[in-house]
């Protein structure tokens, strides 16, 4: 059994440190809840900010995109009204995309496809002749329903697992306005992986 002494001293001992645990406790709990406020406070900002770059930056790589899928249409040598042909040749529109693709570092490749989904043209020219028609973006692009712009899932690049890229497709029309095929570019996102980096630090 317990002194009288040793019982006074706990009940001293609980009077005094008691409350300076418990306000001590608030403090601690306040100090994170004002850390956390803060840290959301700079974060919200920076994801806002970045959301806006990545959306800008496929705002105008798509716009480029479209550009160059008018002066295709506008172009009687690129052969758009026989796109669709058997007997298609893609030589002038491989001339075409390669200036387009040397003219815009951010397309990792440019392509075009017939309304099957397989690309009939395209820079790099080993690109010609792959089947594209089912992927999403592809079937998007097709549907004369939905014309306009379609972006596939963030992907990763071939023969460079570390870059991570959209491919963006844009509807080719002929003279009368009738969908004849797409123009898709894989457009490379390290420059906005750059912008993230840079605003971590």
């Amino acid at each position: 059994m317990h002194s009288l002494r040793w019982y006074i001293s706990v009940g001293f001992l609980m009077v005094g440190v008691g409350p300076l645990v418990f306000f001590g406790a608030q403090r601690i709990s306040a100090l994170f809840s004002t850390q956390n406020a803060s840290i959301q406070q700079k974060h919200e900002p920076m994801a806002e900010s970045l959301a806006q770059a990545i959306y800008g930056y496929l705002l105008d790589q798509t716009s480029a995109l479209q550009s160059t899928a008018s002066q295709v249409e506008s172009d009687n040598d690129s052969g758009i009204p026989r796109l669709n042909d058997a007997t298609f040749n893609p030589a002038h529109l491989n001339q075409e995309l390669a200036a387009a693709h040397s003219a815009q570092p951010a397309l990792l490749q440019l392509y075009v496809g017939n309304l099957k989904g397989r690309a009939v043209a395209a820079a790099p020219p080993a690109g010609v002749g792959v089947d594209y028609g089912d992927w999403n973006y592809v079937k998007d692009v097709l549907n004369p329903g939905r014309i306009g712009p379609k972006y596939s899932d963030v992907i990763r690049s071939k023969g460079d697992s570390s870059v991570a890229a959209v491919v963006i497709a844009v509807p080719i029309l002929d003279t009368s306005r009738h969908l004849v095929g797409f123009l898709a570019g894989t457009v490379n996102l390290r420059e906005v992986h750059g912008a993230c980096e840079k605003a971590d630090q």
